[in-house]
């Protein structure tokens, strides 16, 4: 069963690599970058395509340090690759992701009321994924983002 404190360390995990991004993006180190996410693309096709020790204990976190290397290099890398996953299609589809992540289950099961033969291949599935990514995107657009605003004016307004 799912329990998010199980999932406190990739929360943690990812506080750090933004910290990391913030600090080393400012000395340019584009280099850097391509070598990180290089090495962690490689290391992550390693252990999810042979059969290793690693592969079965890869998840609640186990793979963070190589996402970091990945996500970070990525960060830090002007490559066309980097300019192509930054555009504002993927920036908008981050943005909603954990709008996407809170509502995936209550969508799910509205629409498995619905449709109760919901396989993963079927239409009724493809049209619950779809409008559970223009919800989320709704719910980004005119609640999230907003609020996210609100909230920081207030603590900017606060700590002067």
């Amino acid at each position: 069963m799912y329990f998010p404190l199980f999932h406190l360390n990739s929360f943690l995990a990812g506080i750090l690599c933004v910290k990391y991004i913030l600090k080393v993006r400012q000395e340019n180190k584009i280099v850097l970058g391509r070598w990180m996410y290089g090495t962690g693309v490689m290391l992550l096709l390693v252990i999810v395509s042979t059969d290793n020790i690693i592969r079965h204990y890869s998840h609640n976190g186990m793979l963070a340090p190589l996402f970091f290397l990945v996500i970070a290099g990525l960060a830090m890398d002007q490559s066309i690759l980097s300019r192509f996953l930054g555009n504002k299609l993927f920036l908008l589809l981050g943005h909603s992701s954990y709008v996407m992540y809170i509502f995936q289950f209550p969508l799910y099961i509205l629409f498995s009321e619905a449709f109760p033969n919901i396989e993963h291949e079927s239409f009724h599935f493809n049209m619950y994924l779809l409008t559970l990514i223009l919800f989320s995107i709704g719910m980004y657009l005119f609640y999230e983002g907003k609020m996210r605003n609100v909230l920081l004016n207030l603590l900017l307004k606060k700590s002067k």
